[in-house]
């Protein structure tokens, strides 16, 4: 038995590796040795007993665990990648289900961590329980049957076998629909563990309350102790994984420490049972044993309920291997177009990645928040959402590929250089979507920050943050006109969070010239339009034709246009002015063609403001004092928005996953004297409303753009259409950088995809230019939608001579920097050292024609 103590924590190690987070259920259910050797046992061991001898039962097990470590030890590997039978696609499945929750380096577990960790000791708490239940019926339970309910020892060991053949059968079924609710999201993994506590635990608990009170009946007795060990079969959806659930990494040493408390109470149970049974084994001496184990039972339960998690700890991560710097260094070397030593560019081996294109219109309908969640993340954590969807697919849906690098260190002209031929990055993974082999292509998509106008829409939600500040309370109803309708997909699905919208009113567009032909009558004129006005007023009952609205025939055309009443008013200003002499023409000139800039908007302010906002630049790339400061508040409201707005389960919204995600950058931290004083670089934009974040803009500050990576807030302000006040705040801290920085004169907002209408709102940021993705010029969106309504790809540049001008020649490849074995040299070098067939060379072909020629000489590839 010692030796078997090593077993389960080894078991469930090699769980944490090779099972996919949607099938534990299943194989933690069908991982019941020990149950299905229970029953095996108990049901033989009387039979061998009254037949062999007593140490037949010992014999026989013995030569069967012989025979089981053999084949064991041909057939078990620590990892998929390690293992010299398993098919590839199968090894790719495992290995993509697990993503990144197992590191690829061993370190010694954090156990002070450990053993302070309130969501572990709810976990021992809980297995404690479970195995006290376990140990009750293994150790006692052939006594209670023989001597109570009076079996023969080998009926009572047949009969007390039931109980665990019950416990192997609930385990199956519980673990399949266990299963099939995370994989459809039903709940999170911490209100799944903790919903299946209550068959586990609970039930169990009152079945053995209730065995207090059945008397002598043998055949209820039975029952209800083999109903309760039935359902502790859904134990397998509880303590049985949640060590898992806290730590991949130290999935066995938790399970050891879980396992080593809970097995104390098998000597515990037979000590409390032969105290209250030492006078007799009557019913009653019985009873307050069943008490008992329904008291463990239940109050374990409880704790969990209460202090129980099913989210990774942070302590997992301690001290991760940087996946952006796998296999590389950063060094200093000179670049050919900088002439002087700085840092490396460096990136790790260039990979294509498969993904599933064809799902973006089944994302939800809160692509009006300015974020690119739904859009882009899905390269981000290609694996993820490919996983997402298995099995949801057929073969008519096509799938696309992205190439995509891992980026260690770059300076923001390289990046700006890769953006501006279709790349996009994640943290520190740079991606570029292949346009022409997937059904919904991703055009990369610039605003012309300082020509850009805000559409009526637009304006209205900069208006309504504004009265917000002012005090007026502005419910989620007044968020939303009832004047407009929701731009969607084909697929109808639920509201959530912030919409964009349409407007079904016709816009009508103030005739300046009209002004200016009013400006230019006669003083009394003026006068006699008012009598003949007030005239009119005054007999409402007039009958004549001209007074009669006939329905249904629109205005009477016998009459001018009526004026609305902001233009009627500014012209009795000017005939005033004019009255007293004054030229008006000056100031007719002057506000002729005049409309309000963002800036007018967001300033139109009074001074006692009942709500204060600031609007906080924190740099995190390095990270500064501010983001350290600001870091907590700045994760929680991350985690509010990813798990209301777009339900996501609180594992996926880990600090580590978000800080990989939306704080890690390859961006360097550059200034000098013609850039902003801010510098270039990866920042978080922060939105302070009276001292509480609310939300949070992390852009890139490169050359000759801002560039939006993601746009987060608190769900509490939804009703605030935060997401496009945000593009419309970052639109005009463009224009003021562009102000100091003649050069940065853009807004980039990531990819346009004309195929999927929830994506198309980025278009109404006008005007907006698409990048060409043969040439990598930019064209007007207004004459690349005829063409994308005719063929999702497109070649948008209408010149069919022109060509990229940045394509790299056929010598350029002799000067790719390779970095191998810490040195730095050129390609025709390593060529002559290192390659030894002709793959790797068209495979940098590609990549220079990917990046460009000017990147292609200056990031440095690790090898």
């Amino acid at each position: 038995m010692y030796a078997q103590g090593l077993v389960y924590p080894a078991c469930h190690a090699l769980i944490a590796r090779w099972v996919p987070p949607v099938e534990r259920g299943k194989f933690v259910a069908s991982m019941q040795g020990g149950t299905l050797g229970t029953v095996a046992t108990w049901s033989l061991s009387g039979v061998l007993m009254e037949k062999f001898g007593w140490a037949s039962a010992f014999y026989c097990p013995g030569v069967l665990t012989f025979v089981w470590t053999l084949v064991w030890c041909y057939t078990v590997a620590n990892t998929p990648a390690l293992h010299p039978r398993i098919s590839d696609t199968e090894k790719k499945y495992i290995e993509d289900a697990l993503g990144n929750r197992i590191s690829k380096t061993r370190r010694l577990p954090p156990y002070k961590k450990i053993a302070t960790s309130v969501p572990f000791i709810a976990m021992v708490i809980l297995h404690y329980g479970n195995l006290w239940g376990l140990f009750f019926i293994m150790t006692v339970g052939p006594k209670f049957m023989a001597s109570v309910l009076g079996f023969k020892l080998s009926a009572a060991g047949f009969v007390s076998g039931l109980p665990y053949l019950a416990r192997l059968i609930f385990a199956g079924v519980f673990g399949v629909i266990g299963d099939a609710m995370l994989a459809r999201n039903l709940m999170s993994t911490t209100t799944l563990r903790k919903f299946f506590c209550i068959f586990s635990h609970i039930v169990p608990g009152l079945l053995l309350v209730f065995m207090v009170y059945v008397g002598q009946s043998t055949v209820l007795a039975v029952s209800l102790i083999t109903l309760s060990m039935g359902f502790n079969g859904a134990a397998t959806l509880t303590n049985l994984q949640n060590h898992q659930d806290l730590a991949p990494n130290f999935a066995g040493t938790l399970y050891g420490i879980a396992n080593f408390v809970g097995s104390t109470s098998g000597f515990f149970a037979p000590m409390l049972t032969a105290y209250y049974t030492k006078e007799g084994n009557t019913f009653e001496n019985w009873r307050p044993v069943f008490f008992i184990g329904a008291a463990v039972y239940i109050v374990a339960a409880l704790i969990y309920f209460v202090l129980g998690s099913g989210e990774v700890q942070p302590w997992n991560y301690e001290n991760p291997p940087a996946a952006a710097a796998e296999g590389s260094s950063k060094k200093t070397t000179p670049t050919p177009d900088r002439g002087g030593p700085q840092d490396a560019q460096t990136s790790n081996e260039f990979i294509k990645l498969p993904i599933l294109h064809s799902q973006l219109d089944e994302f939800k309908d809160n692509m009006g928040a300015y974020s690119e969640e739904q859009g882009e993340r899905v390269h981000q954590d290609v694996m993820d959402f490919e996983r997402r969807y298995q099995g949801q697919y057929n073969e008519n849906m096509m799938g696309d590929y992205i190439w995509g690098m891992w980026a260690h260190a770059m300076t923001v002209s390289d990046y700006q250089d890769l953006i501006d031929r279709g790349w996009r990055r994640s943290g520190k993974y740079c991606y570029k979507p292949t346009l022409n082999v997937t059904c919904c292509p991703m055009y990369t998509i610039r605003c012309r920050a300082l020509e850009f106008k805000a559409s009526k829409s637009q304006k209205k939600v900069l208006k309504k943050f504004n009265k917000y500040l002012n005090g007026d309370e502005i419910s989620e109803k007044q968020g939303a006109d009832k004047s407009r309708k929701m731009s969607t997909c084909s697929i109808e699905d639920d509201v959530v969070g912030e919409q964009f919208v349409e407007t079904t009113k016709v816009h009508q567009e103030i005739d300046i010239e009209s002004v200016k032909e009013a400006a230019s009558h006669s003083h009394q004129q003026f006068i006699e339009d008012e009598e003949i006005a007030d005239l009119r007023l005054s007999t409402p009952n007039s009958k004549s034709e001209d007074c009669q609205i006939k329905k249904g025939l629109g205005p009477d055309p016998k009459k001018a246009p009526c004026k609305k009443a902001k233009l009627l008013r500014y012209e009795r200003k000017l005939e005033k002015l004019k009255g007293k002499g004054i030229d008006v023409s000056s100031i007719i000139n002057k506000n002729k063609n005049k409309e309000k800039q963002i800036e007018d908007i967001v300033n139109e302010l009074p001074h006692d403001l009942q709500k204060r906002l600031e609007i906080k630049l924190v740099r995190t790339a390095p990270p500064s004092p501010e983001w350290h400061a600001t870091s907590t508040a700045t994760y929680q409201v991350y985690k509010k928005y990813q798990m209301i707005i777009h339900g996501d389960r609180p594992e996926k919204c880990t600090e580590p996953k978000f800080k990989d995600f939306l704080v890690s950058s390859p961006l360097m931290e550059e200034k000098n004297e013609t850039g902003p004083p801010c510098g270039y670089g990866s920042f978080h934009q922060q939105y302070w409303l009276d001292g509480n974040l609310i939300a949070v803009g992390v852009i890139d500050i490169l050359p000759k753009c801002v560039s939006s990576v993601y746009f987060f807030y608190d769900p509490q302000y939804s009703h605030l259409t935060l997401g496009t006040y945000g593009a419309l705040r970052e639109i005009a801290f463009t224009r003021h950088l562009h102000s100091v920085s003649p050069e940065l004169q853009y807004y980039y907002m990531g990819f346009y995809i004309h195929q999927c209408r929830k994506m198309r709102y980025k278009g109404h940021f006008a005007p907006s230019d698409l990048l060409c993705p043969e040439t990598y010029k930019w064209f007007p969106i207004e004459e690349c939608l005829p063409k994308l309504e005719i063929s999702p790809y497109s070649r948008l540049d209408p010149d069919i001579d022109s060509l990229d001008g940045n394509c790299p020649r056929d010598n350029d490849l002799n000067y790719i920097p390779i970095l191998v074995k810490g040195v730095v040299q050129p390609y025709k070098t390593y060529r002559r050292k290192f390659a030894k067939s002709n793959k790797s060379e068209d495979d940098l072909i590609e990549y220079m024609r990917l990046v460009g020629m000017k990147c292609a000489r200056n990031l440095i590839l690790v090898r």
